[in-house]
């Protein structure tokens, strides 16, 4: 129950905070801060428009319920493990149920060699670097 109230909390922080913390982020939150002190009080801060909503708004009615949260984890938890389990899958090469460091070392490299020439490039570096440093933001921000 603890972490059903931690994550509706966390939950609702995120959806009113969501219009802040858009990837245009300094821009943002300069047009947030209208009076220019270089802080948002309560009066200069909104929430995102209706239409933009939070995806566990089921109904959109611009409100989450309690109910709505719980289908939302519950709905959440299970593309999560799904997804785990095809990345395990992709990961363990031998399929003994066992990810070693090497299959896993194989399998990062194999996802950052784009052209499959068994050599890194500079530019899959740089790509691959990109897209995780911004999924480990987004994870954290989340």
């Amino acid at each position: 129950m603890q972490i059903q109230k931690l994550v509706l909390i966390t939950s609702l922080l995120a959806f009113s905070s969501a219009s802040l913390a858009e990837p245009k982020g300094p821009r943002m939150f300069d047009r947030a801060d209208t009076n220019g002190d270089g802080y948002i009080s309560l009066e200069e801060f909104s929430t995102p428009p209706k239409d933009r909503g939070h995806p566990a708004d089921a109904d959109g009615n611009g409100e989450i319920t309690r109910a709505e949260i719980s289908q939302h984890i519950a709905e959440r938890g299970a593309e999560m493990s799904e997804r785990a389990n095809e990345h395990f899958t992709k990961m363990d090469l031998n399929g003994d149920d066992v990810v070693t460091r090497e299959e896993a070392k194989a399998a990062a490299f194999a996802r950052m060699d784009k052209d499959q020439d068994g050599m890194l490039s500079k530019q899959e570096l740089k790509r691959s670097h990109k897209k995780h440093s911004g999924k480990r933001k987004r994870d954290h921000d989340q």
